[in-house]
């Protein structure tokens, strides 16, 4: 449907991101443009639209969620937090929705603040590991050093008795 035969039936908006209220010609708020946000953040996550409406009806009709976006792309690395942020702003029933963008946006920051964390606790992890590995390889060095240390130690034993008995 172009945008001009939505708006011959009172409806103005693009039909790919359109929530299921607005096709219905219900009142709208906030919700509804949450809905679109989720349908661009998952064309985004999976370079996919998650419906594929012909017809006003179609993007009408009370539906459940599209396909997950790991399910859709599991070429990408999408972390669970943006695929339950996007799928909660494309929730048929507007009362399951973010309340607003400002919701969204605090959803986002979090989500990035524990990638964030996650991508630190991972550098940490990596760089315990080469110090343990490190240390490890620094007490098999001693441990040989010490062994050849005994055994140069064995060797002078005999000669300093004979030493002594002249």
């Amino acid at each position: 449907w172009p945008k001009a035969a939505l708006a011959d039936v009172g409806i103005s908006g693009s039909l790919q991101t359109m929530s299921p209220e607005q096709a219905r010609g219900e009142l709208l708020d906030r919700r509804t443009d949450v809905y679109a946000l989720g349908v661009i953040l998952y064309e985004i996550l999976t370079g996919e639209r998650p419906f594929a409406w012909r017809s006003l009806a179609d993007a009408a009709e009370p539906r459940a969620l599209p396909t997950s976006p790991r399910a859709c792309a599991p070429h990408r690395d999408i972390a669970d937090e943006f695929e339950a942020i996007c799928l909660r702003c494309l929730a048929p029933a507007r009362d399951d929705r973010f309340s607003g963008a400002g919701a969204v946006s605090v959803a986002v920051e979090n989500a990035l603040t524990g990638s964030r964390r996650r991508q630190q606790a991972a550098e940490f992890a990596a760089e315990g590991a080469a110090a343990r590995a490190r240390m490890e390889s620094l007490a098999k060095e001693r441990a040989r050093l010490e062994q050849q240390r005994a055994q140069l130690e064995e060797s002078i034993k005999p000669w300093d008795g004979e030493a002594q008995k002249q």
